[in-house]
């Protein structure tokens, strides 16, 4: 019989385990990748990162050098490009940055990137710390130089006027003295405590131009006829300035005054109070966060007059012809608070001459001691008696010394040395400059901390003025490098002491001097009032401009050529 079957062949195992899903079949090998060009991506990558790094170093350093503590818009439009700048710089030095620009065959070399990194850094933080120091040490001299301002306002000793309430008054309104006023003139003593702090008060300086009735037993008005008050509220109708600086010090208004009709005096308190606020004032016109409010005109009749009569030096009586300032006659109060502007200069001191503009009291060199103690000495710096000089020149020198002892309490030992060893000609300054010339890294290391050196550069970059430096550099090592400059005679006046250049309308000077001829004549004749003001009238000046002129302009007859001699 045929042999059976065959039983069927076990099916052969599986290739995977159990319950699995068979594997996928294997991938072919990719391609290989064409060859990197690592030079050309690198030097592309370099280039993008030495571009950004060389531009934040150079915003950095403007940063770090230009701006003072007082000008914070000007070290954020040069502050915020270095961040711009340096915090992408960073990011593209970083190996993620380098995997973004460079292909993944090339190398990373760590050292330079890292090197730049960590300079970047450094210029994006150390300007800000530098800058931040600056208006710490701002703030601490402001409060040095203020004073006990801050408490005299709070306290009420000092008083402010609001100027939405000035320019509210009538066009025949005159500024009564300060115990005449309503109490809606004034901003409440907290309120001008904070708009001190928040640098929004001006402060009024300009020259009392009467009637000064001391000697007929009443008392002296600053602005009968409403000279200064017109031009005040003229400034505050412009722009934005009653909003910028709505508090306003006008001394008549800020401390008890005496009666200037009457005569009555000030009582017991409120002398004390006079005292008080008195002491500060200097102060204020001091402060850079009061705004000095300069008018340093009088009246244009009694400006021709002044000048074409009495060749800007009027006589003892005619306190109304005392200009603000002038080279041969100022007003004594009036250079005080000139001066006390210019002691903050560089911390942010600022005024504005009404109708003129902005000053920048940063301009020139400040005066030596010397020079104020002869100018507020003259005789040519008018003050109604001797007392008045001895307290204004007290009072300016003790603030004077104050904010100089506070500078140097708070130099550092390293910038005084280093100052010291660039001005001085003993032979020891001489060997520390030689040993510097040779070693070279010692001086990069202890230079940066003159502060002599740090004004030269920032003149040399052009964001100081030159002439306002206080020493001269010369290419020099056995003689001192850095030379104080030679004070200026005390015969010369200094620019900001003098009065601003304005010229007068074609015509006018030959029309003044045929009516300078004509007040001769007529003071000569004893003309009645009614005939001096005719002709007044006649020269185009107006009722209210007059003041107080009742008074004859000279009690001496002139004979012709006298006339024609003084015109």
């Amino acid at each position: 019989p045929p042999a059976p079957p065959a039983p069927p062949a076990p099916p052969a195992p599986p290739p995977w385990p159990p319950g699995r899903a068979p594997l996928p079949p294997p991938l072919e090998p990719p391609p290989p990748l064409p060859p990197a060009d690592c030079d050309a991506a690198e030097e592309t990558w370099s280039t993008l990162v030495g571009a950004a790094y060389v531009t934040g170093a150079i915003f950095g350093g403007l940063a770090l050098l230009l701006p003072t503590a007082s000008q914070p818009k000007r070290f954020l439009a040069l502050y915020l490009p270095t961040l711009a700048l340096g915090i992408p710089a960073i990011l593209v030095l970083s190996p993620l940055g380098f995997s973004w620009l460079v292909p993944e065959q090339c190398d990373y070399y760590p050292g330079l990137p890292i090197f730049f990194s960590i300079s970047l850094s450094l210029l994006s933080i150390f300007p800000l710390r530098h800058h931040l120091h600056l208006r710490k040490k701002l703030r601490a001299r402001i409060a040095a130089i203020e004073g006990d301002l801050p408490q005299r306002l709070a306290d009420g000793s000092l008083r402010l006027l609001r100027v939405a309430w000035l320019l509210e008054r009538s066009t025949d309104w005159v500024l009564p003295r300060q115990q005449d006023l309503p109490e809606e003139a004034f901003w409440a003593p907290a309120d001008a405590a904070r708009l001190l702090a928040e640098e929004k008060v001006a402060a009024l300086s300009y020259k009392w131009q009467g009637p000064f009735n001391s000697s007929k037993g009443g008392g002296d008005q600053p602005d009968g006829s409403r000279f200064h008050l017109d031009e005040v509220l003229s400034y505050y109708r412009e722009g934005r300035h009653a909003e910028e600086r709505p508090a306003l010090m006008w001394d008549f208004a800020a401390v008890p005054q005496h009666d200037p009709i009457t005569g009555a005096k000030r009582t017991a308190a409120e002398t004390d109070v006079f005292k008080k606020g008195l002491r500060v004032m200097s102060n204020a016109y001091a402060s850079p966060r009061v705004l000095v409010l300069q008018h340093r005109r009088i009246p244009l009749h009694l400006e021709r007059e002044l000048n074409e009569i009495y060749d800007g030096a009027p006589p003892d009586d005619r306190l109304d012809l005392i200009p603000y300032g002038g080279a041969k006659c100022r007003s004594g109060w009036c250079t005080s608070e000139t001066a006390c502007a210019l002691l903050m200069t560089e911390g942010g001191g600022h005024a504005y001459e009404l109708g003129v503009g902005r000053v920048p009291v940063t301009r020139g060199r400040l005066p030596s001691v010397q020079q104020m103690e002869a100018l507020f000495e003259a005789e040519s710096t008018r003050f109604i008696g001797r007392a008045d000089r001895e307290e204004v020149w007290g009072m300016y020198l003790a603030l004077r010394e104050k904010l100089e002892e506070y500078d140097e309490e708070r130099v550092l030992p390293l910038a005084s040395e280093a100052d010291n060893i660039l001005t001085a000609e003993d032979p020891c300054a001489v060997c520390w400059r030689i040993l510097f010339l040779v070693l070279p890294v010692f001086a990069l290391i202890f230079f940066p901390a003159s502060r002599i050196l740090r004004a030269h550069l920032a003149a040399v970059l052009c964001c100081r003025p030159r002439h306002s430096l206080d020493y001269t550099f010369h290419w020099s090592i056995r003689k001192p490098p850095f030379r104080r400059k030679p004070d200026p005679p005390l015969s010369e006046l200094p620019s900001c002491f003098l009065p601003t250049q304005q010229g007068e309308p074609s015509g006018l000077k030959s029309m003044s001097s045929m009516f300078a001829k004509e007040r001769l004549r007529a003071s000569s004749r004893w003309l009645s009032q009614e005939k001096a003001a005719t002709l007044e009238r006649e020269e185009g000046v107006s009722e209210h401009e007059m003041g107080d002129r009742a008074r004859p302009l000279s009690e001496l007859e002139m004979s012709e050529s006298e006339i024609s001699e003084r015109v």
